[in-house]
Parts: C-alpha cells; structure tokens; sequence
C-alpha cells in the first residue's frame, strides 16, 4: 500500500491535475475534498477526455460530474486482508484501490503493480 498518495483536489485545474500525474509518474489518483474524503478519481484517460471537452483552465470541481461518482469507486479498509484486496482487482477491471476509513477519508491506495511486488516477493532459489 501507498501511504503518502499525491491526491487532486477541487480547486486543481485540469492542466495543474496534469501536472501532478506527470511529475510522479503516476497514471491516476484520488479526487478529494478539503477534508480529504475521497469524492472520485481521475485518470490519464479522464484527463485527456476533459481537456478536449472543457480546456485546461478549469477546475476538477468544475468538471466533477464528468468523472466517476465516489459510490462507484473500489475502496477498501485498511484492515482489509492481501486476499480481500487481491479479489477485488480479479473481479474488477480497475487499476487501483482507494483505502478509506469509515469516514470516506483517504487512508492510502494499493495500485496493481503493489500487488504485483507482493506476488513476485524476494527472489527463490
């Protein structure tokens, strides 16, 4: 799990949401409120699809029907177990998991390369 996870939040533009994906190298990341509670996501895909449809000036809160709605979200708890986690990516075709507490407030995230590093392990001789 990634604890310290770069988040996008209302006010970011979508160039400024841009710049936060390119500068870490990441492919999405959790939208979030002031209080951090987790509210969508948005992706690279999201980011190309609302640059085209609204420009690069506007906010994500200006954009936010447009991406997915946060009862659509795979999250999970962090006392969720590997297998629990490892289900959930089987049955869905998401590429990470936003881990909340009971509040909704961003806890961490597993992406699939976390689970990947887990399946693969220290080398086996």
């Amino acid at each position: 799990m990634t604890a310290d996870v770069q988040c996008i939040t209302l006010e970011m533009t979508i160039h400024d949401s841009i710049k936060l994906l390119l500068d870490h190298s990441i492919r999405g990341a959790p939208v979030v409120d002031a209080t951090q509670k987790v509210i969508s996501v948005i992706t690279e895909g999201d980011l190309l699809r609302l640059a085209s449809s609204f420009g690069l000036s506007k906010s994500v809160g200006q954009c936010l029907l447009d991406l997915v709605h946060v009862d659509e979200l795979i999250t999970s708890k962090r006392e969720a177990s590997f297998a629990e986690v490892y289900k959930k990516f089987l049955q869905t075709s998401v590429y990470r998991i936003i881990i909340v507490d009971d509040a909704g407030k961003i806890q961490g995230l597993v992406s699939r390369s976390n689970v990947l590093k887990i399946l693969y392990g220290p080398a086996k001789k």
